[in-house]
């Protein structure tokens, strides 16, 4: 992916967004990415400028801008769906601050915020950041796990962070060159790798006994995932594999929300609806994509990948191609 990114020509960078006063900057950031309210200490002298992608719910915009704090209060996250936001700091300083916690970024840091939950961004004298806003269901990850990381620093040098900075950045350069198609994909991509990211960091970083719960949860998460294509992956397997009782199985999982099953389910639905996203595999039967990904029954499967996302198969990976639905291959 980076050198298909590195590959691709470069156009200019136009920020067709752009404001010399917090209120319209407020409005403007409102209306395109997040509702927030915007104050600076220096409204004289203020500049603000973005420019903003978005494929399929996922924005990435790069965003330069003053002194100033950008709030959302309570009134504000009622009726939020929930997204995460990661912000990458390219030059400047800034800080998040959500459920008690602040942390401070300095270039090439990553930070991230929740939506759906009270949060501010103080900017003291100005930045440059790239902001990955997508929505919660995309990712894998509890509402736990999300809560660990919020208002936290994660250094640009660690763990997959490197790998997350070059593809935000190479993405940033050429997006606006891309397909919608490509634009989908790899909008989804940097999702992924960001939930990856997040994966590791939460696995690095717990060391308190509460927190060897969550190790394990990581490793058979892990597991589960790397044998998706079994039809036969059950509880009972998951947990002798990793040296556990189903009933601690059941119990670990139950702190995320969703039984063992439905996460299973779960983690091969976004399998299959991320290949049928994928135009390489354009040719490929929706009956081979379900069966790798361990669906015995294809009417079984089209009827859940339906309550999913809403469409049938063949339908989803038509709209997606901007296409009318084809006959469905078996």
């Amino acid at each position: 992916m980076s050198q298909f990114l590195n590959d691709q020509a470069v156009v200019p960078r136009i920020f067709a967004e752009q404001a010399k006063d917090p209120g319209s900057w407020g409005a403007m950031v409102s209306s395109a990415l997040l509702a927030l309210d915007m104050e600076t200490d220096h409204p004289e002298s203020f500049t603000a400028r973005m420019r903003n992608r978005t494929q399929g719910g996922i924005h990435l915009a790069e965003i330069e801008a003053s002194g100033h704090a950008a709030r959302r209060g309570a009134e504000r996250v009622a009726a939020d769906g929930g997204s995460l936001v990661l912000c990458h700091v390219l030059s400047g300083e800034g800080f998040i601050v959500q459920d008690g916690r602040q942390a401070q970024l300095g270039p090439g840091d990553f930070g991230f915020y929740q939506t759906g939950r009270p949060v501010e961004i103080i900017v003291p004298t100005g930045f440059s950041i790239l902001f990955l806003k997508f929505p919660q269901s995309l990712v894998t990850l509890s509402s736990l796990q999300i809560a660990d990381l919020v208002a936290e620093r994660l250094d640009s040098r660690s763990g997959l962070a490197p790998a997350v900075a070059g593809l935000l950045g190479g993405l940033n350069s050429v997006v606006d060159t891309l397909s919608p198609e490509l634009q989908m994909l790899t909008l989804h991509n940097a999702v992924d790798l960001t939930a990856a990211m997040i994966r590791h960091e939460l696995a690095a970083t717990v060391a308190e006994p509460a927190g060897q719960k969550r190790v394990r949860f990581e490793s058979i998460a892990a597991y589960i995932d790397a044998h998706l294509q079994d039809p036969d992956l059950t509880p009972g397997r998951i947990a002798a594999a990793n040296f556990i009782s189903v009933r601690y199985l059941h119990a670990i999982f139950s702190e995320t929300g969703e039984t063992v099953g439905s996460w299973i389910r779960t983690r091969r639905l976004d399998r299959c609806a991320r290949e049928l996203r994928d135009p390489r595999l354009a040719d490929v039967p929706v009956s081979v994509l379900s069966h790798r990904n361990g669906f015995k029954n294809q009417s079984y499967f089209s009827q859940l990948f339906k309550e999913y996302t809403g469409q049938a198969p063949a339908e989803y990976r038509a709209a997606l191609a901007g296409a009318a639905p084809r006959a469905p291959r078996t």
